[in-house]
């Protein structure tokens, strides 16, 4: 029963002991949250020279945290530690403080066995100290990470009196680690150090790291004091360099001053920009339980300057020439598109005749500055349209013609059509197809208007053939290698000549068959001289044109009133009778395919008076 009643005191008393303390976490002495990072994501390497607290009921200034080589190594690892920036989905929240939200951490590289992480953590004024960190590790980080603290700034170290000498991190996901100090030399002691070494997993490997966020440091007060807040600062982040901002903030009775040598002065919350760079500027409150800071970072930058552009002051249409301007970062544009167009990089772009004035224009915080530069765009030669004829016979000439002055005329091709080449005058010379241009030039290169002419050529006669000798009353037959002509006699009391080339000897003498082809461009003749011989003559020289023996043909009544008939023999083929004037007009004609005698009337009452010619073709005879 008593050991009963024993068990229970011993119970309650353990219960009482770990509420009392639990309740006793009454102040947060200090608190990194790392979002207020100067420099987000800057790496550093080797020993940093501390991460102040962002914020502290002491002072900000001492509680730091450190990332050095351990005391004794002899290997020089590059070690790095760097401020991490997630994913908000990868934000801790495990041991969010003071309204702060999810964002910035601290990550130790690896190879991290010869390096140790420090937490500088005064505790003036304050007991019953706890120590918590969100932490996390990758693949290859460390896997084990192994704690001892010192109460005389790192002269010596221990390890008994707190809960835990060594844990485990959780891989890719924040844990919450905790550490009750129940030595009682860590209460009220300025010189707090707990440090962290790193072992296990893959701490040589240069790609692994440890993560940390969300460090606090939290105790029970010794000596009642009211903790000095520097409340929340607030304004514009940037300044130009002669320029000044106002800063306010929500606390009061502190002190303004900046971090940075050179970059800004700050008085009264007025900052003055002096120098290109980033600077901190800080309001700070005291008091006997310690200081508070609150940090505002801001950024010092020149007015803008947009240098001078260097570049031509002519361009072609459809050409493009490069600008440059020596200061970065600025953009080009164009007082009319419609004249010229810029490129991102600085290119422009002839469009159409006029000038423009090209702009370069850098902006930051501090405003915009503009260079300019004027560019004339050089038009490309207009040419206007050729007019006139678009057909032309060869020997012939036309003039073409432009609205435009001052072009050259060229032809194509000068043997089927030759252009003269400031009148524009056209001479056809051989049948064909022919281009006819005009020409005009400038500085920025030549156009041409064009026109097609068709060059028809003169009709071609060709060459008569056949016998140039005819007896009177008898026939000869010409030929010509070209069809479509027609024939006929220079003198027609000579000699007839028909349709078909078949010559009739009229009355002796020298007699000029003509063969004329007709076409668009004219009439050519071939000719051949036809001596008609008489009967006589004939008979001396031997000479006999007839084809046919005309027996049996015969012509009644002859003469006659206009009406008549022809009669011969039947034929085994074809014969044809052609009736024609004395011009060798065609006047009538009949084609007869049998081989019976033929009887063929005719009727010539419409034709004048006077003596016609009868051509009988009997089969090609």
């Amino acid at each position: 029963m008593k050991k009963q009643i024993l068990a229970f005191l011993l119970c309650i008393t353990a219960l009482f002991s770990i509420n009392s303390r639990s309740l006793g976490q009454s102040r947060l002495i200090h608190y990194w949250h790392f979002n207020n990072a100067t420099v987000p994501g800057a790496m550093y390497t080797d020993t940093i020279h501390g991460i102040a607290a962002d914020y502290s009921l002491l002072d900000t200034s001492k509680a730091k945290i450190l990332y050095m080589k351990n005391s004794g190594v002899s290997s020089a690892y590059s070690t790095y530690i760097d401020f991490y920036v997630p994913a908000t989905s990868e934000y801790d929240t495990v041991n969010l403080r003071r309204s702060a939200t999810g964002g910035n951490g601290v990550k130790v590289r690896n190879p991290s066995d010869s390096m140790e992480l420090r937490f500088y953590i005064p505790t003036n004024h304050y007991k019953n100290i706890v120590l918590k960190y969100a932490y996390e590790r990758t693949t290859n980080g460390a896997t084990l990470e192994n704690f001892d603290y010192s109460i005389d700034s790192g002269a010596s170290w221990r390890t008994s009196g707190i809960t835990s000498t060594s844990d485990s991190p959780t891989f890719n996901q924040f844990g919450l680690f905790t550490e009750f100090f129940s030595d009682t030399q860590v209460n009220n002691n300025g010189k707090l150090v707990f440090r962290a070494k790193f072992s296990g997993g893959g701490v040589s490997s240069t790609s692994g790291n440890n993560r940390i966020d969300n460090v606090t440091v939290e105790g029970d007060t010794l000596i009642a004091c009211t903790t000095p807040i520097a409340g929340v600062i607030s304004g514009a982040s940037v300044v130009c360099t002669g320029a000044t901002i106002t800063l306010y903030t929500s606390g009061s009775g502190g002190s303004w001053s900046s971090t940075s040598t050179g970059v800004a002065t700050v008085a009264g919350g007025t900052v003055t920009g002096v120098a290109v760079g980033v600077d901190t500027i800080k309001y700070t409150v005291s008091n006997s339980c310690g200081t508070a800071v609150a940090r505002y970072p801001i950024s010092v930058s020149n007015p803008p300057s947009a240098g001078s552009i260097t570049g031509g002051y002519t361009i072609c249409q459809n050409d493009s020439t490069l600008f440059t301007d020596a200061t970065t970062g600025g953009v080009w544009s164009s007082s009319s598109t419609a004249v010229a167009t810029t490129g991102a990089a600085g290119m422009v772009y002839g469009v159409s005749g006029g000038s423009i004035i090209i702009s370069y224009t850098v902006t930051n915080a501090c405003g915009s500055a503009t260079a300019i530069h004027t560019i004339t765009v050089n038009p490309l030669p207009a040419t206007g349209t050729v007019t006139g004829a678009t057909t032309l016979c060869a020997g012939a000439t036309t003039t073409l013609s432009d609205g435009v002055s001052g072009g050259v005329w060229r032809s194509s091709n000068t043997s089927v059509a030759s252009v003269d080449s400031t009148t524009g005058v056209v001479t056809g010379v051989a049948g064909g197809t022919v281009t006819i241009s005009y020409v005009l030039t400038n500085s920025c290169g030549s156009a041409a208007a064009t026109s097609t002419l068709s060059i028809s050529p003169l009709p071609n006669a060709g060459t008569i053939s056949g016998n140039d000798v005819v007896c009177i009353g008898d026939s000869i037959t010409l030929a010509d290698g070209v069809s479509g002509g027609t024939w006929s006699s220079r003198n027609g009391t000579l000699a007839f000549v028909s349709a078909t080339g078949t010559v009739i000897g009229f009355s002796a003498g020298v007699d000029s068959i003509l063969y004329s082809v007709t076409g668009t461009c004219g009439t050519s003749y071939a000719a051949k001289a036809v001596t008609v011989l008489t009967a006589a003559q004939c008979l001396k020289l031997g000479v006999n044109n007839t084809t046919i023996a005309t027996e049996g043909l015969a012509i009644f009544p002859n003469p006659s009133n206009g009406t008549f008939t022809v009669t011969m023999p039947g034929v085994n083929g074809k014969t044809t009778i052609t009736i024609c004037d004395i011009y060798g007009k065609v006047v009538a004609e009949a084609s007869i395919d049998q081989q019976q005698a033929i009887n063929k009337v005719f009727n010539l009452g419409n034709e004048a008076p006077g003596a016609y010619f009868i051509i009988v073709d009997a089969n090609g005879q």
